[in-house]
C-alpha cells in the first residue's frame, strides 16, 4: 500500500510540474490571450485544443526528463531556465516579441542589460535553477511508473508527435491561415485586409495575424530559436561586392562634398513635434525647420538596432529581408570617397558578423565617442579633410533605459516616457551641433532613426516586437542640406520634397544616398527605392499604415 501511494504521489507530482509549465508556456507565448479566451465563451474550445497539446507536450519532455539524463540536465534546465527568463519580460515589460529580443541581447552591452534587470531577477533566477536539478533529481529517483517504459520508446513517440503537430500547424498556417487562426484567436480575416510581415529571424509571411498560430501550438519554438539566432549570428551570409555594380559619376557634385548618414536610436514618429506630438520634442532643430524635409510616414526595417543596421546599410528590403550585396559604402569608395564610422552609446551593432559582412571593411576609420561635444568635433575635423566623405554617425541616446544629461530634464523623470522625452531633447541638441558644423560646407545629412518604441500601445513595450507593432516601425526622419548643396541639386531637392508627404522606408536609404552623392545606378531597385526621383506610384499618405 505504501509503495502504491508513493507512486501515485510521485505520478501527480509530475503531472503538476506538466501543469505549471503549460500555464508558463501559455502565458508567455499567447501574450495574454488565454485570459481573454476565457472571457469569450467561443474561445473556449481553441484554448481546450492549446491546453491538451501543450499538456502533451510538456509530459512528453518530463517523461523524456525522467528516461534520459541528457534530456533531465540540460534540455529541461535550458527550457524551463529560458521560459522563466521569457515569463520575467512579460510580466515586467508587458508582451514583449522575444525573437528579436535575442538579437539585441546579444549585440547589447552589460550596463544596459544590467538596468532592465532587477535584484529579484537574480534572487528568482538562482532559486529556480536551484529547484529546477533538485526536482529533476527527486522525480529521477522516486518516481517508478514509468520505470519499465523503453527510453527509446518513449524518444521515438516524442518526436513523432511533436514532428506530426508542428508540421500540421505549419501547414495550416501557410496555406490555409484563414481557416486555423479564425479558430485560435478569434480574429476575422477581413479585420486586417493589409499583410502583415513577421520577424527577420523567420522570415515567414503572415497575411491575416500578427501572431502566428504555432507560436502557441508548437512546442518550445521561442527555445529553439536561440540556438537558431546564434548559429545565423555567427554564419553570415556570402553578399556580392557592391563595387561591382555599374555606376556612373554625375559629376554635380564638389570635390569636398561631405554626406552624412545619422542613424537614431528608438526615434518614434509620433514623439515628435513636427509630426503632432504634444510636447516640443525639437526646439532647437526647428530653428532649421525651413532648411529641412521632414518624412512623417517612414517605416524602419526591423524593430531591434543590428536587424535594423544590416536592412539600413545593405539592399535587403522589408519585402525580401535578404541582402543580396554588400553595403553602399562600397559604390562610395568606388567613386573616390573616404568612409568613416561614428559611434556614441550604441550598443556595439558593429560586431554583428553579418553587419560586418555587409560593410566588407570599406571603413577608413572607426571611432568610439564618449558624448555629442566630441561626436560635433570629429564630424567638424572630418569635413575639413579634403576629398569627399560619406560619414556614418550612431548615438544610444534614446535607447532604454533613457540615459540623458541633467541639462535636459525639462520633462521630469517622472515616467518612463518623461525619461524618454529628454532623451529626444539630448538627440535634438546634438542634431542642431551637426547642422551648424556642416552648414558653411557643401553637405548633406540625412537622418533615420533604427526603430521606434513601445510604451504599452496593444500590450507591447521598449522594441524588438513583431514587424506588425506600428509604433516600433514608425520612425522619425528627415533630410538637411546646406545653402551649397541646395544650389547645385535644385531638382533632385524639389523631388525629394515632393515625395517627403509619401510613404518611405529604410528600403529607400541605399540607393537615395548614393544619388545624394552624385552616383547614378544600374540596378533594378535603384529607381523604385530612390526617394531622390520622382516616385510617381506611390500615392500621397495621410496617415501611417504599415506596407507589405
Amino acid at each position: 500500500m505504501t509503495e502504491k501511494l508513493k507512486k501515485l504521489y510521485n505520478f501527480c507530482l509530475l503531472i503538476f510540474v506538466g501543469l505549471v509549465l503549460v500555464f508558463l508556456k501559455l502565458r508567455i507565448d499567447a501574450g495574454g490571450w488565454t485570459i481573454n479566451a476565457v472571457k469569450t465563451p467561443t474561445m473556449w474550445l481553441p484554448l481546450c485544443l492549446v491546453l491538451v497539446h501543450s499538456l502533451i507536450s510538456m509530459v512528453l519532455l518530463l517523461i523524456c526528463a525522467l528516461k534520459s539524463r541528457i534530456v533531465a540536465y540540460v534540455v529541461l534546465p535550458y527550457v524551463v531556465f529560458i521560459l522563466l527568463v521569457s515569463l520575467y519580460i512579460h510580466f515586467s515589460y508587458g508582451y514583449v516579441e522575444f525573437s528579436e529580443q535575442v538579437v539585441a541581447l546579444m549585440g547589447t552591452t552589460w550596463k544596459e542589460l544590467s538596468a532592465l534587470l532587477t535584484p529579484m531577477f537574480y534572487l528568482v533566477t538562482v532559486i529556480a535553477v536551484a529547484l529546477i536539478f533538485f526536482g529533476i533529481w527527486c522525480m529521477r529517483r522516486y518516481v517508478f511508473v514509468l520505470k519499465d517504459i523503453s527510453a527509446r520508446c518513449v524518444v521515438a513517440v516524442s518526436v513523432f508527435y511533436v514532428s506530426v503537430s508542428s508540421l500540421v500547424v505549419l501547414a495550416c498556417a501557410e496555406f490555409c491561415p484563414g481557416a486555423l487562426l479564425p479558430v485560435l484567436y478569434g480574429v476575422n480575416v477581413n479585420d486586417n485586409p493589409e499583410p502583415i510581415r513577421e520577424d527577420m529571424l523567420t522570415n515567414i509571411v503572415n497575411n491575416t495575424c500578427p501572431a502566428y498560430a504555432y507560436r502557441v501550438l508548437v512546442p518550445f519554438y521561442r527555445q529553439l530559436l536561440f540556438p537558431c539566432a546564434v548559429v545565423d549570428w555567427y554564419l553570415p551570409s556570402h553578399l556580392e561586392p557592391s563595387e561591382n555594380m555599374n555606376t556612373e559619376d554625375l559629376g554635380d557634385v564638389g570635390d569636398d562634398l561631405t554626406v552624412v548618414l545619422v542613424i537614431g536610436e528608438s526615434y518614434r514618429s509620433s514623439h515628435a513635434s513636427w509630426n503632432g506630438y504634444h510636447r516640443e520634442t525639437l526646439p532647437k532643430l526647428s530653428r532649421h525647420r525651413n532648411e529641412i524635409i521632414n518624412f512623417p510616414y517612414f517605416a524602419s526595417y526591423a524593430t531591434s538596432t543590428a536587424s535594423s543596421i544590416y536592412g539600413l546599410l545593405s539592399d535587403a528590403t522589408c519585402e525580401t529581408r535578404e541582402a543580396s550585396m554588400t553595403s553602399f559604402l562600397g559604390i562610395f569608395k568606388k567613386h573616390g570617397y573616404s568612409a568613416y564610422l561614428l559611434l556614441c552609446r550604441t550598443t556595439h551593432w558593429e560586431n554583428n558578423p553579418d553587419i560586418h559582412a555587409v560593410i566588407d571593411n570599406k571603413l577608413d576609420g572607426v571611432y568610439e565617442l564618449a558624448d555629442s561635444s566630441d561626436i560635433e568635433r570629429k564630424l567638424e575635423s572630418l569635413a575639413a579633410l579634403p576629398g569627399k566623405k560619406i560619414i556614418l554617425i550612431e548615438d544610444g541616446t534614446g535607447h532604454a533605459p533613457y540615459e540623458h544629461e541633467a541639462q535636459f530634464a525639462k520633462f521630469g523623470n517622472l515616467h518612463k516616457v518623461d525619461k524618454y522625452n529628454n532623451a529626444l531633447l539630448q538627440t535634438d541638441d546634438l542634431l542642431c551641433r551637426l547642422l551648424n558644423t556642416l552648414k558653411d560646407r557643401e553637405a548633406v545629412l540625412l537622418y533615420a532613426s533604427d526603430h521606434g518604441q513601445s510604451f504599452g500601445e496593444h500590450g507591447h513595450y521598449m522594441h524588438g516586437g513583431i514587424l506588425s507593432v506600428v509604433e516600433q516601425r514608425h520612425v522619425f526622419a528627415f533630410l538637411w542640406a546646406s545653402e551649397t548643396y541646395c544650389s547645385k541639386q535644385v531638382e533632385m531637392l524639389e523631388n525629394i520634397r515632393r515625395n517627403s508627404s509619401k510613404y518611405l522606408t529604410h528600403d529607400d536609404i541605399y540607393f537615395s544616398i548614393l544619388s545624394l552623392g552624385g552616383i547614378k545606378c544600374q540596378h533594378p531597385y535603384a529607381e523604385i527605392y530612390n526617394f531622390t526621383l520622382p516616385l510617381d506610384d506611390r500615392p500621397e499618405e495621410n496617415e501611417f499604415r504599415l506596407k507589405k
